[in-house]
C-alpha cells in the first residue's frame, strides 16, 4: 500500500514523523506570506518536512527544518531528496532553544506548527507527545527562540488551535513582536472556531492587525471556494 500522501508538485512519507500530515500544515504552508526578498526560511517542528516542501515550492530561499525527534528528521530528508528542492532544503535535528543560542543566521520567514495541548492528557506515545503537548517547548520558549533567529523585517507564521493562540500572541508582544494578521479558521459552517493563524512581525513599526476568516466546509461538508483557493496549488483534489 502507498502511505504517501501526494500533492501536486510532490510527495511525502510521514509514517516515522511525529505528526502526519493533516489540513493544520496544509492551511499554514498555503497561508504563510513570503516575503518579497526571501532569502532564507525556518521551519520548527518540522516533522516530515511537509510545510518546508510546501514553502520551497513557492519561493526560490533555501530552507531550514529542524526537529528534535530523529526519525522524523530522517524522513524529512527522505522527502526533501525525492522533491524537485533538494538542494535548497536543509534539515537537522536540533532542539530550537538550543539553536537560538548559536545559530548567527536570521531568517526572513519562521513558520511552525508547534506543540500545543499543555494541559490535556498525554498520549502513550512519547514521539506524539513531543508534537502535539508543550512538555518540551512552551510559548514563552518559542517567543524567546523566534524573536532571536528572526530577521529585522522579517515575518513569523504559526498555526495553533483558538484557545491557545493569546498565550503566544502574549508572549511573543513580551519578545518585541507584533501580530499583523490573523486569520479564524471554523471547521464547518455553524460550528465554532477550532484554529487560529498567526503572522507577526517586529514591533519596529506599529501596524493595525488584518482581521481574516476561513471556513474548511460547508453545511453540505464539501470544502469551501475560499479553501479551494487557499490550497489549490497543493490539494490534488481541486
Amino acid at each position: 500500500m502507498d502511505s504517501r500522501f501526494h500533492f501536486k508538485q510532490f510527495s511525502v512519507m510521514h509514517d516515522m514523523s511525529t505528526m502526519k500530515v493533516g489540513t493544520d500544515a496544509m492551511l499554514l504552508g498555503a497561508w504563510a506570506n513570503i516575503p518579497e526578498t526571501c532569502a532564507s526560511v525556518l521551519d520548527i517542528g518540522t516533522g516530515c518536512g511537509v510545510i518546508s516542501l510546501m514553502i520551497a515550492q513557492r519561493t526560490q530561499a533555501e530552507i531550514w527544518g529542524v526537529d528534535i525527534h530523529a526519525p522524523s528528521i530522517e524522513q524529512a530528508g527522505q522527502n526533501a531528496v525525492a522533491s524537485p528542492w533538494a538542494d535548497r532544503l536543509h534539515f537537522m535535528q536540533k532542539d530550537i532553544r538550543t539553536m537560538s543560542k548559536e545559530c548567527e543566521r536570521k531568517f526572513d520567514l519562521i513558520v511552525s506548527n508547534p506543540p500545543f495541548f499543555s494541559h490535556s492528557l498525554l498520549s502513550h506515545s512519547p514521539s506524539r507527545n513531543l508534537s502535539r503537548h508543550t512538555v518540551t517547548l512552551t510559548s514563552a520558549d518559542m517567543a524567546e527562540a523566534v524573536s532571536c533567529l528572526l530577521a529585522c523585517k522579517g515575518l513569523f507564521a504559526v498555526i495553533l488551535p483558538s484557545g491557545y493562540a493569546s498565550g503566544l500572541q502574549s508572549a511573543l508582544q513580551r519578545n518585541g513582536l507584533q501580530l499583523l494578521r490573523q486569520c479564524t479558521i471554523y471547521p464547518k459552517q455553524g460550528k465554532p472556531s477550532h484554529r487560529m493563524l498567526l503572522e507577526f512581525k517586529s514591533m519596529q513599526e506599529k501596524t493595525e492587525t488584518k482581521q481574516e476568516q476561513l471556513c474548511i466546509r460547508d453545511e453540505h461538508n464539501q470544502y469551501t471556494a475560499d479553501y479551494m483557493a487557499l490550497t489549490k496549488a497543493y490539494h490534488t483534489i481541486f
